[in-house]
């Protein structure tokens, strides 16, 4: 076997994966292209930055990473660090769920709950 033959298998083998990785992207995340060409204009490492993206859609969805990647177009950075932050503040906002009116059955009378004191469950009082 040949070493520089392995070599060009390996590096036809990374770019392939890089492609269909960007492809993915580029279906899933509306406006995504605009970071790739932003990295690639930079001269950055695109398979790390493609691969830390699809690292995020995996982690967070297409919405949030849609949103995060629109976050940064319109604050025109292009940081995949940023990227990373963006679709974690995402993540981490309280969802706000719709207030649902609690009806109890009739054989439950409606009571005051008395609050105590949460120590009286600890095994060592």
């Amino acid at each position: 076997e040949s070493p520089e033959h392995r070599e060009e298998l390996l590096a036809q083998r990374r770019r392939a994966r890089d492609l269909k990785g960007r492809d993915r992207l580029r279906t899933e995340i509306p406006g995504v292209q605009t970071l790739i060409e932003r990295w690639m204009d930079d001269g950055c490492h695109l398979a790390t930055h493609i691969a830390r993206t699809l690292k995020l859609l995996e982690l967070h969805g297409s919405t949030i990473l849609t949103e995060a990647v629109q976050e940064l177009i319109e604050r025109a950075i292009h940081d995949p660090s940023a990227l990373v932050v963006a679709c974690d503040r995402r993540h981490r906002q309280p969802t706000k769920s719709p207030i649902l009116p609690v009806e109890l059955p009739d054989h439950i009378d409606d009571r005051e709950v008395i609050p105590h004191r949460l120590e009286t469950y600890d095994k060592n009082e």
